[in-house]
């Protein structure tokens, strides 16, 4: 259980290009999707890849230079050593692997073109890209989703033509999910919890959905409007129905938060104060004793996550600069 008392979070940065015009010309963009790209294509897009990867993990700046559009090496605000610097730590900890393709072509009169790439309208899962700067007449976008437990990233390559060879225009790194859990599936989730009013369930999982609905400004899911709609009702209802504080047979509960481990992924926290030495074992005790009673209050943590802490204060955290002393009781739910 020692994962339990380091939660992991990760949020990442970017290196992105966007023209500054907002549309050009008249255009019809045609993609494909994964196994319909020309399969000589695909090879040598990977090589591509593999070899930016390569450059990136071993700190090889010529290489990677090589690798980026004149569009993106060009930026005033894109330092190449600062950025491997900060990419390649990551990929020499965490293994990716291509999980979609997109192969677009743009029929446009302007050399430079903003179009909207949408690669599935029936596969809801695939994201939308806005706003994507064509240069040239193809563009190829690769999205890698690393392997690791805990927080999954989602590495965005786009990538067009430049004298005939392709080069990288966007390089972004970004939360994709938790555990495998997507925002599509942590959805589904939350809605068969709503359906059983589980409410404090659907607050954890609106939670993780906030944190990985955009892996990228530029990236969207075809239904992100009905995220976020229940990420907000999610929000709201435990709002409604939550008044903190309130009490459990003697003691205050004061809040309810969400962490993450890379071996438990989602896990609810429940807040509450006490008069004990936080160093008396009666504080676990007491967390033990009570609850049953909280699950009568969080309905459904018991059945939707493996493990709850109860964390204990001996007054209020209402300062945010502050450090408090705490004492987490880590409570199993399911075997």
């Amino acid at each position: 259980m020692d994962s339990l008392k380091s939660p992991v979070y990760a949020v990442f940065f970017i290196v992105l290009l966007l023209s500054s015009n907002l549309y050009a010309g008249l255009h019809a963009v045609t993609t494909k999707l994964n196994s319909e790209i020309d399969l000589n294509l695909q090879k040598n897009i990977s090589k591509i890849q593999d070899a930016l990867f390569e450059g990136l993990k071993a700190k090889n700046y010529d290489n990677v230079l090589n690798l980026i559009s004149p569009k993106l090496s060009g930026l005033e605000s894109f330092d190449l050593k600062s950025f491997v610097g900060k990419v390649s730590p990551l990929l020499n900890q965490k293994e990716f692997v291509i999980s979609d393709q997109y192969y677009s072509t743009i029929k446009s009169l302007d050399r430079e073109t903003k179009a909207t790439i949408v690669a599935s309208l029936s596969d809801k899962s695939k994201f939308i890209i806005n706003n994507h700067t064509f240069y040239g007449k193809e563009s190829y976008n690769l999205f890698l989703k690393s392997t690791n437990p805990g927080w999954q990233y989602l590495c965005f390559l786009g990538m067009s033509k430049f004298s005939d060879k392709w080069k990288m225009n966007i390089i972004h790194f970004g939360n994709y999910s938790i555990n495998n859990l997507s925002v599509p599936k942590l959805f589904d989730l939350g809605m068969e919890a709503k359906a059983e009013n589980r409410l404090s369930s659907c607050v954890v999982y609106a939670w993780a959905m906030n944190r990985c609905l955009r892996p990228a400004p530029y990236l969207q899911y075809m239904d992100e409007q009905k995220y976020i709609n229940f990420i907000k009702s999610s929000f709201s209802e435990m709002n409604s129905n939550f008044k903190f504080p309130f009490n459990i047979e003697d003691t205050p509960i004061i809040g309810f938060q969400v962490e993450t481990t890379d071996n438990e992924g989602l896990i609810p926290i429940v807040l509450y104060l006490t008069d004990l030495d936080l160093n008396n074992p009666d504080v676990e005790k007491k967390a033990r004793r009570i609850k049953e009673k909280l699950f009568k209050k969080f309905y459904g943590l018991d059945r939707d996550f493996d493990f709850l802490i109860m964390r204990a204060y001996n007054e209020m955290p209402t300062e945010s600069k502050k450090r408090y002393a705490i004492h987490g009781t880590v409570i199993k739910l399911r075997e």
